[in-house]
């Protein structure tokens, strides 16, 4: 989709298909015994907010999940590896001003690059193995109780020891 038409969607409160998937089973069905068949009837949304391990307290709270993905294609040398994971924080950085000009917060998701969340979510959205997860976006309208976190730091004082 367009960047455009997807900033227009979250605006309307719509899902559209980059950042609000869903996996429907066309109507009821038995329950299913089976840990994976369990977890095909789950909203692919869902699936996706509790991968990263630091979504734990809030991942039933993501309106809307973007995933930043950068194309180890473009870069043919083994030294470029990791550019992906610089080029794609820095969009994000600018995308994420971008939403809070239309009025909605975000919250970035670090990715952990293991083996194996890798190829879960590559699994899930259907990626090509050059095709990396470098992170993911929550996005929506900001609650108007909602508070900023703070962490209080400790005096430069009560930590350092002159010797």
């Amino acid at each position: 989709l367009p960047i455009e038409h997807m900033l227009d969607e979250i605006a309307k409160g719509k899902p559209a298909p980059l950042y609000n998937f869903k996996i429907t089973n066309g109507g009821a069905k038995k329950k299913k015994k089976k840990k994976e068949q369990k977890e095909e009837e789950q909203p692919l949304l869902s699936k996706l907010a509790n991968l990263p391990g630091g979504t734990a307290g809030f991942a039933d709270n993501i309106p809307h999940l973007i995933a930043v993905v950068g194309d180890l294609s473009y870069y043919p040398l083994s030294r470029d590896r990791h550019v992906i994971y610089i080029d794609g924080s820095l969009a994000s950085m600018q995308f994420m001003l971008a939403l809070e000009t239309l009025g909605l917060s975000s919250c970035p998701i670090n990715w952990p690059e293991l083996i194996t969340l890798d190829k879960r979510v590559a699994k899930l959205l259907n990626l090509p193995q050059y095709k990396r997860v470098v992170m993911f976006i929550a996005v929506g309208y900001p609650s108007n109780s909602g508070m900023i976190p703070y962490s209080d730091k400790k005096q430069a004082k009560d930590i350092l020891k002159h010797v």
